[in-house]
């Protein structure tokens, strides 16, 4: 700690320092908190299958967002249709000048007189079956408008979906609460305002519960206020270190800023805790520096464990958990060290003189009878206690095999939130949303490939159709009248009609988006629509729509493609799913590899690095085994908490263990030992992991599921790791599994920490 000593004689520059970098601070706080962003779709990697075939597809046709919109009422003779049409259509204000937001609008009265018209000259019953499922109901008696976002719109789809309402709102006999609305641009609107909503409500009733904790705890309030408000520039640090390094916070990194909040507390509580011992026990003038040195090695190696479990999950794909483990690790990093010197620095400016009033000898107290006879009960019971802990883990582990993760649309916002209940309306009223899009790319060539190639579209158009009759399908074969049957002479001389009609209606169907060419290639499309009911069967799917249009356009006769991809949101969201699981598996396993070899590396020992983690893995083999057994799904917030929590609880093992062993290297028992340690890190541990806990669990109230879902894991992980850390891992010392613990009889003086803790 000789470099913070020298650091504390610039205490005045220090300080400057402080406010110069404050208003930098906020100024990048308030700027990464108004760029909040979500899209669900490019939380993937780029180089993700899914996202490549995706962004090939964009790139042929481009985007398909869009928005669907319908109410109650909306049927074909509904006049408001075409009015609300003409008012989405109609440019917007913009502090630029006038914006388009939707570069076309279709309705189900437009569509359907398109059907009657030439060329297909369709009857009512027949254009309606055809609608059927995508722009109209089975039934036909609801209807929707569908407004493809511009480029415009999607780079401000906020203003892009406030439009919409604000359209309905000006149509006469109607309201934007009276509209539904689903689609993907107001899936990503509604993520950030669920992920901000009743946010700043949430973030000051765990500053309160926080400070209240401290008060109690350090029985000072400007101790207590002291750590909570650098705490408190800690949690803005983190937020603006995401701008400064050109990032945008999105609804999972706004979780860094609670995660570092209460962590830099907790060591804040621990920092100020030594330096009272310090007051206590020693002369007012050096209590600083012995405080430094008592705290520095402990709270190095809290951090050290915490960033370590952090750091794993950097190595997911989905990028909002890559940034959350990388940015959270930064900031808690940071933050200690700006805990530790700001801390020290008010103490060394001004000390709290009254907890040096009466300075008493240092000596351990002894453990009162109720911690005796604590210990006495898991002497008694070390063996079925850690019998019952072992079968704990091998059910839990268990349990894990059975995991299964979800990250739609459903898995991010409750089920009462408007978004949906819209999605829930449109399904029951028009028709399943969720799209998979195939595309299919054959050769270029005259009008009777062309032809064969529209067979093929409507063959397999067809095909998908039988897959799931619940499922709209939708293909250039919607908009073309059926090709003549092959024949005798006159179904020749139709087909030739048909084919000079097809050629000519190439720009139609290019206009509609299903069809696009280039030199060499005919780029045909097909969208499916599935519900989103359905998403757990996502892989099987897609299977079968892909081992569909590959049977269908190898039979006999037809013209073989050049490529067939399957692509869009189910394929995403389907792969998603398969990595998250991935992503636990390989962050849990890493980030318990690398606490276990930093523990060994402590305490010099791979016997103690590994019985020290034991106890710290029980709270994810239960919860998350607990999940797989009951089948419930493992979605983003809740695999952030698996890494988090183990290194936030493993701080709690190593200050058990250092006291156990201070107490066996001046002679004692280990039971002696481990009722020394409770004595003095019991208090401490309750006391942190209270305010880690409650502070995050005010969160389970957030209306965004993976916010309220990590507050309550963290909850439930950190309560389970304490009750492990003081039950679990003292009947481990008091068997004989802890000897690997006790010192050897060269160095029986040897301890890891020299200095006491309270």
């Amino acid at each position: 700690m000789t470099i913070l000593s020298r650091l504390l004689r610039y205490r005045w520059t220090l300080s400057l320092l402080l406010l110069l970098v404050l208003p930098f601070t906020l100024r990048g706080a308030l700027h990464a908190w108004r760029s909040n962003a979500n899209d669900v779709l490019d939380w993937l990697p780029d180089n993700f299958e899914a996202t490549e075939q995706l962004g090939y597809f964009v790139g042929l046709f481009g985007s398909d967002e869009l928005l669907m919109i319908s109410w109650e009422g909306c049927t074909l003779d509904d006049p408001r249709i075409a009015a609300l049409r003409a008012e989405i259509c109609a440019p917007a204000a913009s502090a630029s000048g006038e914006v388009v937001y939707y570069r076309e609008v279709f309705t189900g009265p437009a569509i359907l007189d398109a059907f009657r018209g030439p060329p297909l000259e369709m009857s009512s019953h027949d254009a309606l079956q055809r609608m059927a499922g995508w722009i109209v109901s089975a039934d036909g008696n609801t209807t929707c408008l569908i407004a493809l976002v511009s480029e415009a719109g999607t780079m401000n789809r906020h203003a892009a979906v406030a439009h919409v309402f604000a359209a309905a709102d000006r149509v006469a006999g109607l309201s934007s609460q009276a509209i539904h609305v689903a689609g993907p641009t107001i899936e990503g609107v509604a993520v950030d305002e669920a992920s901000q909503s009743g946010l700043l409500a949430l973030n000051l009733a765990s500053f309160a519960i926080c400070l209240a904790i401290m008060v109690v705890c350090l029985g000072s309030l400007r101790a207590a206020l002291l750590v909570f408000l650098i705490a408190l520039f800690n949690e803005q640090l983190s937020m603006a270190l995401v701008h400064y390094t050109g990032c945008h916070l999105d609804s999972i990194l706004l979780l860094t800023a609670n995660l570092t909040f209460v962590v830099t507390v907790s060591i804040g509580i621990h920092l100020v805790n030594y330096y009272r011992d310090a007051m206590i026990t020693g002369n007012l003038e050096d209590a600083v520096a012995r405080a430094c040195r008592a705290a520095w090695t402990p709270t190095f190696l809290a951090t050290l464990t915490t960033a370590l479990g952090l750091v794993s999950l950097t190595v997911s794909r989905i990028r909002p958990i890559t940034r959350f483990g990388a940015y959270s690790a930064a900031s808690i990093s940071i933050g200690m060290l700006v805990v530790i010197v700001y801390v020290a620095l008010h103490f060394q400016i001004w000390p709290l003189r009254r907890w040096n009033a009466a300075i008493q000898p240092d000596k351990p107290a002894e453990p009162g009878p109720a911690k005796r006879r604590l210990v006495a009960l898991l002497t008694a019971f070390q063996w079925p206690i850690l019998l019952t802990a072992f079968a704990v883990l091998m059910g839990g582990g268990l349990g894990t095999l059975r995991l299964r993760t979800s990250v739609g649309l459903n898995d991010l916002l409750p089920s009462r939130s408007r978004v949906i209940q819209d999605y829930a309306w449109l399904e029951d009223h028009i028709g399943p949303l969720v799209p998979v899009e195939v595309l299919i790319e054959m050769p270029r060539g005259d009008d009777r490939q062309l032809l064969a190639q529209f067979r093929t579209i409507r063959a397999a158009h067809e095909a998908l159709q039988a897959v799931d009759p619940r499922d709209a399908v939708i293909s250039s074969a919607t908009f073309a009248p059926e090709p003549p049957r092959s024949g005798g002479f006159r179904q020749v001389a139709q087909a030739a009609v048909f084919r000079k009609r097809l050629m000519s209606s190439q720009d139609q169907l290019r206009e509609l988006g299903y069809l696009t060419v280039d030199s060499e290639t005919n780029y045909w499309r097909i969208t499916l629509r599935t519900s989103s009911s359905r998403r757990s069967d996502y892989g099987a799917l897609l299977a079968a729509l892909r081992r569909t249009v590959v049977e269908t356009v190898h039979v006999e006769g037809m013209v073989a493609p050049d490529r067939i991809i399957v692509c869009g949101g189910v394929p995403l969201i389907f792969q998603a799913q398969q990595q998250l699981l991935k992503d636990l598996i390989i962050s849990y396993v890493l980030s318990f590899a690398l606490i276990a070899i930093a523990l060994m590396l402590v305490f010099r020992s791979v016997a103690c690095g590994a019985l020290c983690i034991i106890p710290n893995i029980l709270p994810s083999a239960m919860v998350f085994g607990l999940m797989g057994w009951i089948d419930m799904p493992v979605e983003l917030g809740t695999i952030l908490t698996a890494s988090a929590a183990l290194g936030i609880s493993v701080d709690d093992a190593l200050h058990f263990i250092t006291w156990f062993q201070r107490r066996i290297s001046v002679g004692g028992s280990a039971a002696e030992a481990v009722s020394f340690a409770y004595r003095r890190c019991a208090l401490a541990m309750i006391q942190t992991t209270l305010i880690c806990s409650l502070g995050l669990v005010v969160f389970a109230l957030s209306p965004f599921a993976p916010i309220a879902r990590f507050g309550m894991c963290m909850f439930v992980l950190l309560l389970i790791a304490l009750l492990g850390n003081l039950i679990v891992l003292p009947a481990i010392l008091l068997s004989p599994l802890g000897r690997p613990f006790l010192p050897k009889p060269q160095a029986t003086r040897a301890c890891i920490f020299q200095e006491d803790k309270t």
